[in-house]
């Protein structure tokens, strides 16, 4: 909650809405101001990315709408994920349940921002861990929000209308099976495939619930969709509205300034093992659940330094990297070949849209 409390009861209060990337914006201004201290130039800033992470930079191309330059000119942006946005009433739900708990753990009424402020930190860390119980399977209770300011609209529709800042050199990538670590084990039946849809947007209408569930991910399960089974829909959803699509978003929005993007598909090719790779020191991995292609760890390394001190991934014993062009090419890493983006799908361009909100 300290990073992205939002709303309009909020911010009619002084609140600011997402401060977590405003932390970071800040933070990136002081490396600007200070990096020629360490013999660093303030034109070649590199920022880099993955799931979260990522998804904060997919936010800082688009601040303000695309007014004002970032503070970084180059961006490696590793599978960004969130999940989709949640509406203002929703907004002003989440900041009354914190209200409320905190009245209830400082065993004294809290009905205002100014109280809340006032509340000891070790009573709002608590407030913080209840806060997080909301969400659920698969998703963050907090997210980036719609606040009309920072983000005036959603990040997918905002790069959709151009409304980013073109001047940045992205390199993207993603992952081949994303969500299958955020999926349920309990979606086996129609009604809880639906219960799922009402709880990842809940601010859509009921025509929209169903526009979802029987367009863009219907109940066929004879191999001509995606999926086979009910736990297999819904992973498909997650991984769509979550995770690729983002990165769906930013390609397109960058294929005119002549973006490369890799896709991770060495398996099981679950979100963040990519990490293993970029971060691969010879001496282990990251998290100890893969075995490292130390070759292959070798060249995406070679491709993200190469990026970071030209601006390009291309050099000396890597593969030139497809530009992503209208044919929606990405470059396999297990095969080393094009391959065509598995999220150049009619769903992406469904969820870029954010049909699902009211409004914002």
């Amino acid at each position: 909650m300290f990073g992205w409390l939002s709303g309009p009861n909020f911010r009619s209060q002084g609140g600011t809405s997402n401060l977590g990337l405003l932390d970071q914006r800040a933070g990136l201004h002081w490396v600007r101001r200070n990096i020629y201290h360490f013999g660093g130039d303030p034109k070649r800033i590199t920022i880099m990315g993955e799931s979260a992470g990522a998804a904060s930079i997919m936010h800082h191309l688009t601040a303000f709408g695309g007014m004002g330059k970032a503070p970084f000119g180059q961006a490696i942006i590793q599978s960004p994920a969130f999940a989709p946005y949640t509406g203002q009433d929703i907004q002003d739900q989440n900041f009354e349940l914190i209200l409320k708990w905190a009245s209830i753990l400082n065993d004294r009424e809290v009905t205002t921002l100014h109280q809340l402020r006032n509340v000891p930190f070790h009573v709002l860390l608590k407030v913080n861990q209840l806060s997080t119980t909301p969400a659920f399977w698969g998703t963050m209770a907090w997210a980036p929000a719609v606040d009309g300011v920072y983000v005036p609209k959603p990040a997918g529709l905002m790069l959709k209308q151009g409304l980013f800042d073109r001047s940045v050199k992205v390199l993207t990538g993603h992952n081949s099976n994303e969500g299958a670590l955020f999926g349920s084990p309990i979606i086996d039946n129609e009604d809880r495939y639906l219960a799922y849809l009402y709880q990842l947007i809940p601010d859509a209408t009921n025509t929209t619930i169903e526009y979802v569930s029987n367009v863009l991910y219907p109940p066929v399960f004879n191999g001509s969709q995606q999926y086979l089974t009910q736990g297999a829909r819904e992973i498909h959803t997650i991984t769509d509205s979550a995770f690729i699509c983002n990165t769906r978003y930013i390609n397109l929005a960058y294929e005119r300034h002549g973006l490369r993007g890799y896709f991770f598909d060495v398996a099981p090719g679950y979100h963040a093992q990519d990490l293993d790779y970029t971060f691969f020191n010879d001496g282990g991995t990251i998290s100890g659940a893969y075995e490292v292609n130390v070759t292959l760890a070798h060249q995406m390394q070679r491709l993200f330094t190469n990026f970071a001190k030209t601006g390009s991934p291309d050099g000396e014993n890597v593969p030139t990297l497809p530009i992503y062009g209208e044919n929606s090419t990405l470059w396999s890493i297990r095969t080393g070949a094009p391959i065509l983006d598995d999220a150049a799908t009619q769903q992406c361009n469904w969820w870029q849209e954010a049909h699902y909100l009211p409004e914002w």
